[in-house]
């Protein structure tokens, strides 16, 4: 008698929160494992996955990363048997907002 296991994806994601600085780079990897084995996609909550970005052997990385591209990516893996979903957040740094004018005297603020 031949028996033939099979196993729905399993995911471990890292980091699970990056905070990264404006105009820098970062990756997310998502190892996933399953019996088949899983076909690994990331994709963007609410939007499309950033213009500068690359997914290779579940590796999501970010170019040149902006205040727009800060939230939350979902890496899904799939086979034969299921799927599963893992979530990680992004937030950038390095934003700041100025309210005066140019000249402005703002010592008294």
């Amino acid at each position: 008698m031949f028996c033939l296991s099979v196993v729905e994806p399993v995911i471990e994601v890292s980091p699970v929160s990056l905070v990264a600085y404006l105009h820098t780079n970062g990756s997310f990897f998502c190892n996933a494992s399953g019996l088949p084995s899983p076909t690994v996609s990331w994709a963007r909550e609410n939007g499309q996955l950033p213009e500068l970005h690359s997914v290779r052997n579940g590796v999501l990385t970010l170019i040149n990363m902006t205040v727009i591209d800060q939230g939350r990516y979902t890496c899904t893996a799939t086979n034969a048997v299921g799927f599963t979903r893992k979530t990680v957040s992004l937030i950038i740094e390095g934003v700041f907002l100025f309210t005066g004018c140019l000249g402005e005297d703002v010592s008294n603020v």
